[in-house]
């Protein structure tokens, strides 16, 4: 089965497209896809490939994503309080989850030789020259597959740069370390 972007109204936690009564907007959301009368739940992959097919035939919803991205960019920048900042990645509950209680989780030590600890990025939410697939693939050796749908933005103060990487860390032998939380939000890079 195939499937246009004409035929389809795409909501995904990044963005969505829908050609609701003939208009094409960009939305945040759930997965879903909106087909002839039914409705199917399908994969990010899946969603990720109409979306950017959707944006390539579109310049408005080009243009509309990048206003959203100018939005988390300026709710981010109006919530640091003159701190730099860090992002986490992660899904929805765990980034609620961060936010309300301050506190991040460790990550056991990796074989690439990645130190125990809670880890964030320099790579900002809005940053067009990575995608949700490269980032996951980037923080989880290789698996494209995480969802790292949502950030966390975090005082980059008490963490430490890993030598070679984009990343920073909290070391800690405990299995939670507190962080400050400047905001949270949907990762409004493209899924692939």
């Amino acid at each position: 089965m195939s499937f246009t972007t004409s035929s389809i109204g795409l909501l995904s936690s990044t963005i969505a497209i829908s050609n609701i009564a003939g208009r094409n907007t960009i939305n945040t959301g759930l997965f879903k896809i909106f087909l002839s009368g039914g409705i199917g739940l399908f994969a990010t992959a899946t969603v990720g490939t109409y979306i950017n097919q959707a944006i390539a035939q579109n310049p408005s919803l080009a243009f509309e994503l990048q206003r959203e991205r100018e939005k988390v960019r300026e709710e981010v920048d109006s919530r640091r309080r003159d701190k730099k900042v860090l992002y986490h990645y992660s899904d929805r509950i765990a980034a609620q989850n961060i936010m309300a209680t301050s506190m991040m989780r460790v990550t056991p030590q990796h074989s690439s030789g990645a130190p125990r600890g809670a880890y964030a990025a320099d790579i900002k939410p809005w940053d067009m020259s990575y995608t949700q697939k490269e980032l996951s693939a980037l923080f989880y050796g290789g698996n494209i597959n995480r969802d790292v749908s949502w950030f966390v933005a975090v005082n980059k103060d008490p963490f430490i740069h890993r030598y070679g990487t984009r990343e920073y860390y909290i070391g800690s032998p405990d299995n939670i370390v507190p962080v400050d939380v400047v905001t949270i939000g949907k990762n409004l890079m493209l899924l692939e």
